[in-house]
């Protein structure tokens, strides 16, 4: 009998060394390292290897899993597993500072089966703050509100306590540990359908407009709580999207009356650091303002809807108002712009064709809202600069910009902000959509200052955002004007742009406008005028670059190479659903009939009298 307790023991033993090794060899291999464990033949609490484990891989989940298998395939008790796991972390160099080394629950429960036990008691709990009729059923606020904040913090730290000393350590590893940790929370909620019960405690008391203490606080938490679920990427993109849960609140008016009550509640009460009651949150208008922000951003379906039934031209409007009513709170006058931006821009979201920022752009325009942000642009220019060129949409709100002095208030601030790309990269961002307008390109073409300054600022090492506001801001200027082309050229523009294309050759935006604005160069002026510059691009490489840009702006960069009558040697292909080809011809311009096909489109001396015979052909055409 002692013998066969002493093999088996043996065998335990034997056992936890393969298991072992088996496991610090499949690190080395996921680290890279070649080296095999150095593993010494003593029982398995005084296991050393070589490789250390950065302290970014182990979790407290993993952590706890370790225990549990320690205490399934050993026999061991839970205060033994944990021993022994916390010595062969330690002895693998792991870091085990914000590690609970509790190692799950006894009774099977693992730290993680809790943590979503407290979760759905806290989800069920709020369940009952709401009635049967959606209104909110007012119990204990203090309560209620301790509730949401547990909710927040457990999906945005997933299964970290952000509460205990160990914050800062938290902090720093929350984007590598708590990508997948926030996912089981998300999932909890979307289940639970929790969003439905934090809209009610959005709207509690809103009827009546009630800003009584508790009230401003319940919502400041369930705004904060729906925050976090639209911040966050850690949902599955099989899901819902959450800016469509706050669609009801924006189409039926009362985000636009939670942000006015939060904006009159700003002004009565001054800067956030002038209130002195803990019970009323002193952030609630930026609280509310970037709710509402989000939920616009990325979503036209939400954007149409609160514009045209939801208040949301008086909402921007209410903010713009409260904006300049507080001159010396820039962070609100920062999240104001965000907010004007997000209502009229139309270049983020590709599910649709159909885009309602123009329209109310040109609507907030007409309400006078460009006189607001040029008051704003003193305290905070760049900000306004990201509202005012999502207003530039249109001709006639490119007018009004330029009528209260945008241009000349951007022109001064790329030229003047060298080392500054806070603000510089939001200035180009505007001049390149005020560049739309004919008679802006000519007074920037004519600068000569300001030519030498956008091309180099395209030469340089520019952020992505940077270079691709460069780059469109020379395909705008280049864009019906040989002139000014020329005027890029004498600069140096077309090295800026080959250096820049190359730098960035991930990114769209950059190749598309270095197509764009290569065409235009060549495909203008007198025919030895073309011969010239395509003769300097060669040189430069250009025809490379164009036809390594084709796989990310393919239309783009075989016009350019078709007007180089470069296109023999290459070939534009249509793919299909199943990624077979559909197509080798060009359908915007055709095979071999675009052959004398120029970019710039001139009216013709006899228009009239071609329109007029055309007229009479179609009227016989009818008669017979």
């Amino acid at each position: 009998e002692n013998e066969l307790i002493c093999v088996r023991r043996s065998q335990k033993i034997k056992l936890q060394l393969r298991h072992f090794a088996l496991k610090s060899i499949l690190r080395s291999i996921l680290e890279g390292i070649t080296q095999p464990p150095v593993i010494s033949h003593n029982p398995p609490k005084t296991i050393t290897m070589a490789p250390v484990i950065p302290a970014c891989i182990l979790t407290q989940s993993l952590f706890d899993q370790s225990v549990e298998e320690n205490m399934e395939l050993f026999e061991m008790s839970r205060e033994s597993a944990v021993q022994c796991t916390v010595e062969q972390y330690e002895a693998m160099g792991a870091d085990l500072s914000y590690i609970e080394l509790s190692g799950g629950e006894e009774g099977g429960k693992s730290r993680m089966e809790k943590l979503n036990e407290d979760f759905l008691e806290d989800l069920n709990e709020l369940d009952k703050c709401v009635g049967t009729d959606g209104k909110f059923v007012l119990h204990d606020a203090g309560e209620v509100v301790e509730r949401l904040r547990r909710v927040r913090l457990r999906c945005e730290y997933g299964e970290s306590d952000p509460t205990e000393k160990k914050e800062d350590i938290v902090k720093d590893r929350k984007e590598e540990r708590n990508n997948k940790g926030t996912a089981i929370f998300f999932s909890l909620m979307h289940a639970h359908s929790g969003h439905y019960t934090l809209l009610s405690l959005l709207t509690a008391g809103l009827d009546d407009q009630n800003c009584d203490s508790k009230y401003v606080a319940l919502r400041e938490a369930s705004a904060l709580c729906l925050l976090s679920l639209l911040s966050s990427s850690s949902k599955d993109d099989n899901e819902k999207p959450w800016s469509d849960v706050l669609r009801p609140l924006l189409a039926n008016g009362k985000m636009s009356l939670l942000l006015s009550m939060s904006f009159d509640f700003q002004i009565q009460h001054g800067s956030p650091a002038s209130l002195s009651t803990k019970t009323e949150s002193p952030a609630s208008h930026l609280t509310m303002l970037r709710l509402a922000t989000l939920s616009l951003r990325g979503n036209e379906r939400n954007r149409r809807e609160f514009y045209s039934t939801g208040g949301g031209g008086r909402a921007a409007l209410d903010a713009l108002f409260a904006s300049t009513r507080r001159a010396e709170d820039v962070a609100f006058a920062t999240d104001v712009c965000r907010f004007v931006a997000a209502i009229c821009r139309v270049d983020d979201d590709r599910s649709t064709d159909v885009f309602s920022g123009m329209d109310h752009a040109r609507d907030l325009v007409r309400l006078k809202a460009v006189t607001h942000l040029r008051s704003i642009a003193e305290k905070a220019p760049a900000a306004a600069f990201v509202a005012a060129r999502a207003l530039a949409c249109r001709e006639d709100t490119i007018s009004s910009l330029i009528s209260e002095g945008f241009l000349s208030l951007t022109t001064e601030a790329v030229l003047s902000s060298e080392g500054d790309h806070s603000i510089k990269e939001p200035a180009l961002g505007l001049l390149r959509n005020l560049a739309g307008s004919d008679s802006v390109a000519n007074d920037l073409g004519k600068d000569r200052a300001m030519i030498d300054c956008i091309v180099r600022t395209v030469a340089d090492d520019p952020s992505i955002i940077m270079a691709a506001h460069g780059m469109g801001l020379l395909a705008a200027l280049t864009l019906r004007n040989a002139s000014r082309g020329d005027s890029i050229l004498w600069a140096g523009g077309g090295r800026a742009i080959v250096r820049c294309m190359r730098r960035h050759a991930c990114s769209r935006s950059v190749q598309r406008s270095g197509c764009l604005t290569t065409r235009s160069l060549i495909g203008q002026g007198s025919v030895e005028r073309r011969a010239a510059v395509k003769e300097e691009l060669i040189e430069l490489g250009i025809d490379e670059l164009l036809k390594s840009s084709g796989k990310l702006a393919p239309d783009e960069a075989y016009a350019a190479l078709r007007e180089m009558r470069l296109h023999d040697n290459v070939k534009l292909i249509t793919l299909n659903e199943d990624g077979k080809v559909k197509s080798t011809t060009v359908e915007m311009f055709g095979d071999g009939s675009a052959s004398n096909f120029r970019p710039i489109f001139e009216e013709s001396a006899d228009i009239e009298v071609r329109i007029r015979s055309n007229e009479k052909n179609i009227e016989e055409c009818i008669r017979c």
